[in-house]
C-alpha cells in the first residue's frame, strides 16, 4: 500500500516553501497601494504570485531527489500532467497554475494515484491561504487610509 500522507506532505512543503519565496508579490502590492493611497486592483499581482508558486513548485518537484521514483518518471508525470491541467485552463478560460493545483500534481506524480477527498481539502488550503493574505493586506491598507484621514 502507497503512504499517500508522505506524498502529501512532500508535496504540500515544496508548495509551501514556493509559496514563502513568492511572498515578495504580496509585498509589492503592499507597497504599491500604499503609494497610490488607495487598495490596487489584487489580481494581476495575485495571479503572478499563484502562477510563480505553481511553476517553481513544480520545476522543484521535477529536479528534486526522490527515493521512491526515478527523476525521468517524475518529469514525465509532471510535464503530463501539468499538459493536462494547462488543456483545461484554456478550454475553460480560467487560470489553474495555482499552488493547489502544483500539489495536486506533484502528489499524484510520486503516489500515482488520484487524491483522496481529504487530501483534496488539504490541497485546497494552499489556494486560501495566499488568497487570505491578499485579503488581510488590502483590509490593513483600507484601515490605515481610514485612519490616517482622521
Amino acid at each position: 500500500m502507497v503512504d499517500t500522507n508522505t506524498f502529501l506532505k512532500s508535496a504540500r512543503g515544496i508548495v509551501i516553501h514556493n509559496s514563502e519565496r513568492y511572498r515578495i508579490y504580496l509585498d509589492n502590492y503592499i507597497r504599491d497601494s500604499e503609494a497610490a493611497g488607495y487598495p490596487l486592483d489584487v489580481q494581476p499581482y495575485l495571479s503572478a504570485t499563484m502562477n510563480g508558486i505553481y511553476f517553481a513548485s513544480l520545476n522543484e518537484a521535477m529536479w528534486n531527489d526522490w527515493d521512491s521514483i526515478d527523476q525521468s518518471t517524475m518529469v514525465e508525470n509532471i510535464t503530463t500532467l501539468h499538459e493536462s491541467i494547462s488543456q483545461m485552463a484554456r478550454q475553460s478560460n480560467v487560470d489553474l497554475h495555482t499552488p493547489s493545483y502544483a500539489c495536486m500534481i506533484i502528489f499524484t506524480s510520486l503516489s500515482r494515484t488520484d487524491p483522496s477527498e481529504h487530501d483534496i481539502r488539504e490541497i485546497r488550503s494552499l489556494d486560501k491561504s495566499i488568497l487570505a493574505f491578499f485579503d488581510h493586506a488590502r483590509n490593513q491598507i483600507v484601515d490605515n487610509m481610514y485612519h490616517s484621514k482622521k
